[in-house]
């Protein structure tokens, strides 16, 4: 059974988060098998500021989700 891991950031650190092509994603897959990663922007977070949840089903999927 699958974990599900949602990472919250600050619209301006997303890119900075995922990495190049989702790199830092990759890497978190590799590193965690059986858990699944997803990021979504959340402007209430300071800049630089991550919030990390586990979900039930995964976060709600925002257009740069993978």
């Amino acid at each position: 059974r699958e974990h599900h891991i949602c990472l919250s950031v600050h619209p301006r650190f997303e890119s900075r988060l995922r990495g190049d092509k989702n790199s830092n994603l990759e890497k978190l897959a590799r590193a965690y098998p059986g858990i699944v990663f997803s990021i979504q922007t959340n402007e209430g977070l300071l800049p630089g500021e991550v919030a990390i949840q586990k979900s039930a089903p995964p976060c709600l999927r925002t257009r740069s989700d993978i």
